[in-house]
């Protein structure tokens, strides 16, 4: 491991501490709000996200990095469908999270995605960099199909 691949890893093992504290730190102000419970799930899909990248960027093979590339996509796959519930319980939106349907429909969204990642329609490729791997996506409807998820979800948040 070079030193550009150890300081790659360190920092995202070092967010992943941080984005633990912070879980824990949420958590023990309120258990039992359900603002504070979002907060901790979205705070959680970059925790994986983050602990992933750790071993992704010091994976000595495209096996290895392809295997930590698709865990790390429950990460950022998860990850619009949290933060959105949390903006809208956050602006009182909440209506919203009541609606079983809706909340189907969210996490078929992230499984979708991050089966589509796990079967390789979004990142197709890796290519070994310096710092350790770098992301080759798709240029395919399903691809532009998660643009747009990922774009509709940010929107939203910036809505509420």
């Amino acid at each position: 491991m070079n030193t550009l691949q150890l300081i790659t890893a360190l920092a995202s093992f070092s967010a992943f501490l941080v984005y633990v504290f912070l879980m824990w730190f949420v958590l023990n102000l309120n258990q039992k709000e359900l603002l504070n419970k979002l907060c901790a799930l979205t705070i959680a899909s970059f925790a994986v996200w983050s602990f992933s990248s750790t071993f992704l960027h010091s994976a000595t093979s495209l096996h290895t990095a392809k295997l930590w590339t698709n865990v790390s996509s429950i990460g950022w796959c998860s990850f619009p469908v949290f933060a959105f519930w949390f903006y809208a319980a956050f602006s009182n939106h909440d209506k919203l999270l009541k609606s079983r349907s809706f909340i189907a429909m969210c996490l078929f969204l992230a499984a979708f995605f991050t089966y589509q990642q796990w079967k390789g329609n979004l990142i197709v490729d890796l290519v070994r960099q310096p710092y350790g791997w770098s992301n080759v996506w798709a240029i395919s409807p399903v691809s532009i199909g998660f643009s747009m998820y990922y774009i509709l979800f940010v929107v939203g948040c910036m809505y509420f």
